[in-house]
């Protein structure tokens, strides 16, 4: 299922891909799909020279380039061995990393992982946070569905996430909406739980205190999917994954341990 944070990301690939398209000469067109073969058709129907693809799942991806002679790009891909189409990434487990290495400087041991699925980017940003606390720490699997947790589900992990002294979010929008439910709860963030994201939006450093996440270049990913696209169109037997770095940006969310003024339910 479509998490809330897809529509932001979408309308920010859109913004930076319009300029780079532009940029290179070429007219962009918006096709939204909810079946793959439905690119197919559309396909079909007009002389495209490329496409960039946004939102399916690798084997989706296979089938079209199955199906189709024309070259695509990945950009939000997943993928661990080279296909016959191109993929722009980024490091989602060294994001996981330094968001860990942070939290454990901080004296953070006890910290919570909190995404709507433990598969590809969010299990890799999950695993880069364990590695950079040099420990396990815990995940808790949250409803795609704002309502779901608004109405319910925060109420009843509510003791659970208060064992915790700090919580990386899989996304921005996840732990701008936590902060939001803990304070509006007397919880204090950060002195009582600490919040880290991930993704770098304008709303997180809208916050205050202003949001500590993992920040990714969006202009970068459109440029380097852009020049990837050029290539392959220019060299049809082309094709590259590339892995864009990310970098934690420290805001206000995050303090050092030791001021919690709730009892920790055991």
């Amino acid at each position: 299922s479509l998490h809330d944070a897809l529509p932001i990301f979408i309308a920010s690939a859109l913004n930076y891909l319009s300029d780079e398209i532009e940029d290179e000469g070429y007219f962009m067109m918006l096709k939204k799909a909810h079946k793959v073969m439905d690119i197919v058709r559309f396909a079909s129907m007009w002389n495209l020279d490329g496409m960039i693809m946004i939102g399916f799942c690798e084997d989706e991806y296979q089938e079209l380039r199955d199906r189709i002679r024309i070259p695509f790009v990945v950009y939000d891909g997943y993928s661990d061995k080279q296909s016959r189409y191109s993929i722009v990434t980024i490091d989602d487990y060294d994001g996981g990393r330094q968001v860990g290495e942070y939290l454990k400087s901080m004296g953070h041991e006890k910290v919570l992982c909190i995404a709507d699925n433990h598969i590809c980017m969010d299990l890799d940003r999950y695993n880069g946070l364990c590695g950079g606390l040099g420990n396990k720490a815990d995940f808790l699997m949250i409803p795609a569905s704002k309502e779901e947790r608004l109405l319910a589900f925060y109420d009843e992990k509510m003791e659970y996430i208060k064992e915790h002294t700090a919580v990386f979010a899989a996304s921005d929008l996840y732990a701008i909406e936590l902060a939001e439910y803990l304070i509006g709860h007397g919880i204090r963030v950060p002195e009582d739980i600490s919040i880290v994201g991930f993704d770098g939006i304008n709303a997180g450093m809208r916050m205050l205190p202003a949001l500590t996440t993992v920040y990714q270049d969006n202009r970068l990913r459109a440029e380097t999917s852009m020049d990837i696209l050029t290539e392959m169109i220019n060299d049809r037997s082309f094709s590259k994954n590339v892995c864009l770095p990310v970098k934690l940006r420290k805001g206000g969310t995050v303090s050092k341990t030791g001021s919690k003024s709730f009892p920790v339910t055991n």
